[in-house]
């Protein structure tokens, strides 16, 4: 019997918590933007690890979330402009507009645990 060669693309729903992901991403940039860091570390996965390019290197919630306030601090107010869901990756597309970083585009890509909560985070910056 000859064998079947051809490579089929399977398209993958959603996974339930994708939508709860989505709704921490945004609570994510709110708690930034208030200047709140247990808000923020409470949407943060246990297993999380955030690594900045200046070498700074993150684990765990409360870790992670002071990481991220030290290097974004003045860089909001953030305005999501789009975000996308598939599976356990969100992207987001917008500006931030603060002091520090005058009106700047952003893209992040998080990448969700299994509760829905932030594992990864990779950040993009555009001028303009």
């Amino acid at each position: 019997m000859p064998r079947n060669t051809e490579r089929t693309t399977v398209e993958r729903a959603p996974l339930p918590g994708a939508q709860i992901g989505v709704d921490h991403v945004r609570l994510a940039y709110h708690y930034l933007d208030a200047g709140d860091s247990d808000g923020y570390a409470s949407l943060v996965d246990e297993n999380a690890v955030l690594t900045h390019p200046s070498g700074g290197t993150a684990r765990g919630p409360d870790e992670v979330a002071a990481l991220v306030f030290a290097c974004l601090d003045g860089q909001g107010p953030h305005r999501p402009e789009r975000i996308v869901a598939r599976e356990s990756t969100v992207v987001v597309t917008g500006r931030a507009e603060g002091a520090a970083s005058g009106r700047r585009g952003f893209v992040d890509v998080f990448t969700l645990g299994v509760y829905g909560l932030l594992l990864t985070w990779r950040r993009f910056h555009a001028d303009g």
